[in-house]
Order: C-alpha cells, then structure tokens, then sequence
C-alpha cells in the first residue's frame, strides 16, 4: 500500500459522526488523524502535497486538523533526531 492509500485509509477511518461521542469515536478519530498525519510526515510531504491528498481523500474531518497533526509529527521527528544527537 502506497503512502498516499495509507493516508487516505486513516483519514477514511477518521469520523466524529456522533456529536455527543456516545459512540467513542471522538477518540478514535484524533487516534485515525494523528496517524495520518505521522505519514505524511515521515514520507517528508510538502504542505501543497498533504493538502491535495486531503482534497483526495475527502475525509469527514478538518483540513486544519489533519494539519496540525502534521505537523505534531514533524516536531516529534525533529524531537526524536535531537535526543539521538545528544546520546
């Protein structure tokens, strides 16, 4: 499976369908963004690039979301490079 069919798949899986989260997906979907978003960043995406593959994927939560996740992911990688660097 290609990055870009990882993504869509998380995104796909991503669904705060249930306003009252009765259902427990609110969690879930943070779970299902967040890994889309460690994708894109460990696949080093340019931003135009993560925006069409939202636009692609057509997913039922915000852009500004999936960004933010994004870049979450980019601080955790450059994290995980600056403790390898000090050891």
């Amino acid at each position: 499976m290609t990055p870009e069919q990882q993504f869509t798949r998380a995104l796909g899986q991503a669904s705060y369908h249930y306003a009252d989260d009765t259902a427990g997906e609110w969690g879930l979907a943070r779970e299902h963004v967040a890994i889309a978003g460690r994708i894109a960043a460990q696949n080093h995406w340019p931003m135009w690039k993560l925006r069409e593959q939202f636009r692609k994927a057509e997913p039922l939560v915000a852009a500004a979301e999936v960004e933010s996740a994004f870049v979450d992911a980019l601080y955790a990688e450059i994290d995980r490079a600056m403790l390898e660097v000090e050891a």
